[in-house]
């Protein structure tokens, strides 16, 4: 729903603006989610979103600059 909204502004806007979305899974949306480790996959799902974000700055975005 987010994700949405970020990339109606950019569309709508009236600049070349383009929008990106990175979202990572931490549970399968069960009862499971309630567990003691919820914040630990939390912080690990985050993490990897961080990691692909700068592999794409360092690898796609930087190279066209």
């Amino acid at each position: 729903m987010e994700a949405y909204g970020v990339f109606y502004a950019a569309n709508n806007c009236n600049s070349d603006t383009e929008a990106i979305s990175i979202k990572a899974v931490s549970d399968f949306g069960t009862e499971e989610k309630k567990t003691e480790l919820k914040n630990q996959h939390q912080l690990y799902a985050a993490h990897n979103s961080v990691l692909v974000f700068k592999n794409i700055l360092e690898s796609i975005l930087v190279n066209e600059i």
